[in-house]
């Protein structure tokens, strides 16, 4: 499991890291949503010095772009307003990115672990007097050795997994099942 934030807490509430460890552990059954995937099937729960107003689940599937070394990440995100989840059908939205992995030096995110978490942190020079060092045609991120193409060969790959998801719409591979 893995918390997402951008710098602005200096360290996590223990009540909350309490809250996330308890909602998934190993024995945590897999529920099926109306696509038929597998997610966690969750159960947080109210405490008094935490309010729960939103539930979300993120499902990442990451794949290596066959002829580079781009990844392919397709992600699913689930929500319940409230937390009860149990016996509810969730939000259901989704989400692909392309990306590689060295631009997580360039962006300066680090990861920290605890326990079973993973906290990846995000450096925001928002509201500072920071810079980004990066050129104006943002060469670090696209013309390194192992980027063969440059910019162009980026969005080439991004053309090729709209083509990609085009054709899966046309073949009806996006249809909701009746899997609950």
């Amino acid at each position: 499991m893995e918390i997402i934030e951008d710098g602005t807490f200096p360290d996590i509430p223990p009540s909350l890291l309490a809250l996330i460890g308890t909602c998934v552990t190993n024995e945590t059954k897999d529920r099926v949503d109306s696509l038929g995937l597998p997610y966690p099937g969750i159960t947080p729960y109210q405490s008094h010095n935490l309010r729960i107003d939103e539930v979300h689940i993120r499902s990442v599937y990451e794949y290596v772009f066959t002829g580079s070394q781009y990844i392919i990440e397709i992600a699913i995100y689930r929500s319940w307003q409230g937390c009860e989840v149990v016996g509810r059908n969730p939000k259901i939205q989704t989400s692909v990115s392309l990306y590689h992995r060295v631009w997580d030096e360039e962006t300066g995110t680090t990861l920290r672990r605890f326990e079973r978490l993973e906290l990846i942190s995000a450096v925001s020079i928002e509201n500072t007097t920071n810079e980004r060092s990066w050129d104006r045609d943002l060469k670090c991120f696209f013309e390194r050795k192992y980027q063969i193409g440059g910019i162009q060969g980026f969005l080439d790959h991004v053309v090729s997994i709209q083509d990609m998801l085009v054709n899966a719409e046309k073949e009806g591979m996006c249809e909701p099942s009746t899997a609950e």
